[in-house]
């Protein structure tokens, strides 16, 4: 076989593979668009309308994504209310992804502090901390914990900020961590005590 009907041959496979390819993918986005018509048929369903924001946002429809996570985030569904505010605020990791992780995580992070609902400024705070690591973000996470009484998460959070970052001075979190210790300490001998 001389070279030149090699290079056809190898045209031929490369345009048949090509060929598969662009069927699979078609298929895929069949597929995805079934799901959608029936995840947006479902409107009381939170779980389907956070799905149709997934698949808006990953579409780059950041208008219908916000729609459909508004109506998830109506329904109490944590994870919709974190990209409904994300998307929001601009702060999408998809529609962002030329901005430096760094800088998204500090306007998650304000806007963690902005937001009234413990449980949500957790989800916030996480999602920032997971984007760059920051010791702030990390005591902001153990605080909120110990703002909704799960004081062993919050010790859990204090005592790996201190275990993690031994040079600097963490005073603060050292005082914070004591005091949930000693929370959790009441609480072990209240129960105690219940039970005699």
């Amino acid at each position: 076989m001389s070279t030149q009907e090699e290079q056809g041959t190898r045209i031929i496979t490369g345009l048949s593979k090509l060929i598969e390819e662009n069927k699979k993918l078609k298929q895929g986005q069949s597929t995805l668009d079934s799901i959608l018509s029936y995840c947006t048929s479902q409107p009381e369903n939170a779980e389907c309308m956070y799905l149709a924001g997934v698949i808006y946002e990953k579409k780059l429809d950041g208008t219908k994504a916000k729609e459909y996570y508004k109506r998830a985030a109506e329904k109490e569904h944590l994870p919709a209310k974190i990209q409904s505010i994300l998307l929001e605020h601009n702060l999408s990791q998809e529609f962002n992804q030329t901005v430096p992780p760094q800088h998204l995580a500090l306007e998650i992070s304000t806007l963690a502090r902005n937001t009234p609902e413990l449980e949500l400024k957790i989800a916030l705070y996480t999602l920032s901390q997971k984007m760059y690591n920051s010791i702030t973000t990390q005591y902001n996470i153990g605080y909120c914990y110990e703002l909704l009484g799960k004081l062993t998460q919050a010790q859990e959070v204090y005592s790996q900020i201190i275990s993690q970052n031994q040079n600097l001075s963490l005073d603060v979190t050292r005082k914070r961590l004591d005091l949930v210790e000693k929370k959790l300490t009441r609480e072990g001998e209240m129960m105690k005590k219940e039970q005699a």
